[in-house]
């Protein structure tokens, strides 16, 4: 018996180390978890009370900054841990492989980086700039200026961002679905 049950746990941590990213590296190649400087590259979006986030990008009420200085605390193969440094919350960020539609290391490059580029949003319109001060999306937005507001739409749904109709989930029930003009701006909200 005892046999049996040392070999299920050696089985269970083999594959859970298997399972767990190796590192996370942006795509200037510096590894986020070293200690380094780490920013948020688009708003998120997090649950207030229990402090979480989810690949699937629920559109939740806590607003959490573009280029929020954060340190990345710990990683597995199904969550990250992460404390905003200029409020000391640390957030759970859990993975969801259906969601994401992707491996959650890739995933995540897409919202932490070594450079916040604060330009590009200076570069955007008045209107893209206030659905991104926000942290909602606006009629009139560019489609950069969405991603910046509110993340990536989850693949499942949307698995191209060159579609004209993308949809994000605000919980866990509900959806509201944007779609855009030929010219890739937001002609439509529906809630």
């Amino acid at each position: 018996m005892l046999r049996t049950l040392a070999i299920t746990l050696s089985i269970l941590l083999l594959s859970a180390c298997a399972s767990a990213p190796s590192g996370l590296t942006d795509d200037s190649g510096s590894n986020l978890l070293s200690g380094g400087d780490v920013y948020t590259l688009t708003n998120l979006h997090a649950d207030p009370k229990k402090k979480r986030l989810f690949a699937v990008n629920y559109q939740q009420p806590k607003l959490i900054p573009l280029c929020t200085k954060v340190k990345l605390d710990a990683l597995s193969g199904k969550k990250l841990i992460f404390t905003t440094l200029n409020d000391d919350q640390t957030y759970q960020y859990f993975h969801h492989k259906k969601a994401a539609a992707e491996p959650f290391d890739m995933h995540l490059k897409r919202y932490f980086g070594s450079k916040c580029n604060a330009g590009k949003v200076n570069s955007l319109s008045k209107i893209d700039q206030a659905g991104i001060k926000a942290g909602t999306i606006k009629k009139g937005m560019s489609k950069d200026g969405v991603i910046l507001a509110a993340g990536y739409p989850p693949r499942h749904v949307t698995p191209s961002t060159d579609a004209n109709e993308w949809t994000y989930w605000k919980n866990r029930y509900n959806r509201v679905v944007i779609e855009f003009d030929v010219k890739g701006t937001v002609k439509k909200i529906i809630d």
